[in-house]
């Protein structure tokens, strides 16, 4: 099997994955099918690489490929389970779009946008496309355990943000800990998670091009999504005298 046609099959059931989330919103009038399994189609194309890897046996099961397979397997499924802030304002934009093709019943417009999304993701995770293709030696070496030690740290701290949030009181800024220091650390988390992933696949053969990926990754968390939750906390809390005047306030928002 070639490497544009592992890329394809890849591809295609990430898009079909795609087409049935957007079907099943559609059809239950509500959104909360595709945030809550956007990252659902990744999961299944994931495994589906695995599988042709095995069936044609184009290379054998390294470990770094089962290490990264599953830490993306886990990371996609506790993201049914959270994010539930991120992924609306992240998709907020494209589902504002949608919405306007079903109004004016653009179904061909609406397929492209779906397209044009899977594209978007197929690309940000290319890099398990790349280690479930050719995977490299079969040991794990230094730069696999640096790859593996920083996507732990990545998880972790998103894990640790995650509980903060949830155990926090309602309508109370989370100003002081880790949020004293660094700028929403969730997202810190997030990428960091995926910046050891993609260190990991540079043990794959012919993965260079997949840190495009991160790089679309890192763009899209710090210039799109920070700025947009930076607005939602400043429309919640901004307005607030004694809160809009604390050094916490300021330091959790601003600092860059």
């Amino acid at each position: 099997m070639s490497t544009f046609e592992f890329l394809l099959s890849n591809f295609l059931l990430l898009l079909l994955a795609h087409l049935i989330l957007v079907y099943r919103s559609i059809s239950k009038k509500s959104p909360r099918t595709l945030l809550r399994y956007f990252f659902l189609p990744v999961v299944l194309s994931m495994i589906f690489g695995a599988f042709l890897q095995y069936i044609y046996e184009v290379s054998e099961i390294s470990n770094r490929q089962i290490i990264a397979n599953i830490l993306l397997l886990l990371w996609c499924t506790k993201s049914f389970f959270s994010y539930k802030s991120i992924k609306p304002l992240l998709l907020n934009s494209i589902l504002s779009e949608m919405r306007l093709d079903l109004n004016q019943k653009n179904y061909l417009n609406l397929i492209k946008r779906v397209i044009k999304v899977s594209c978007l993701q197929f690309i940000c995770f290319s890099f398990i496309y790349a280690i479930n293709y050719l995977s490299g030696n079969l040991a794990f070496n230094l730069i696999d355990w640096v790859g593996l030690v920083i996507a732990l740290l990545g998880v972790s701290i998103e894990i640790y943000c995650e509980t903060q949030i949830k155990t926090t009181k309602k309508n109370h800024l989370l100003s002081g800990g880790i949020w004293a220091k660094i700028q929403h650390p969730n997202l810190l988390g997030i990428i960091l998670f995926f910046l050891g992933l993609q260190i990991l696949a540079t043990g794959a053969i012919g993965s260079k091009w997949t840190v495009i990926g991160f790089f679309i990754i890192f763009f899209i968390l710090q210039r799109i999504l920070m700025p947009e939750l930076d607005k939602k906390l400043l429309m919640r809390f901004g307005k607030e005298p004694s809160i809009e005047t604390s050094y916490g306030y300021k330091k959790a928002l601003f600092i860059r």
